[in-house]
């Protein structure tokens, strides 16, 4: 699902391996340029409003990758995550952002 250029928030169902994760984000990259063509996330259903649950997975979308540092939300481990963002620069987003829609 999804066309080039959007992000897609669906539910998870049969078919979608999502191991145990409570939610999966499936990034498509440009094999020559990198850039980020378009994005997946997958939520399981009973989960869908978990605190930054969503946040984290729309930075996978935006080429981010874990960092398993406590209470950061990139942290590949929901209970150790949290709302810091240290190394995720507001700047890094606006230009991502704006590549996207170029």
């Amino acid at each position: 699902g999804g066309m080039y250029g959007e992000v897609t928030v669906m539910m998870a169902r049969g078919g979608v391996d999502m191991g145990d994760n409570m939610g999966i984000t499936k990034t498509y990259f440009h094999t020559e340029t990198g850039e980020i063509l378009k994005a997946q996330i997958f939520v399981l259903g009973g989960y869908a409003n978990r605190d930054r649950l969503l946040e984290h997975e729309i930075g996978h979308a935006l080429g981010w990758v874990h960092y398993n540092r406590r209470y950061h939300l990139m942290n590949s481990h929901y209970p150790d995550g949290g709302h810091s963002t240290t190394g995720l620069t507001w700047r890094e987003y606006l230009a991502e952002v704006t590549r996207l829609w170029q």
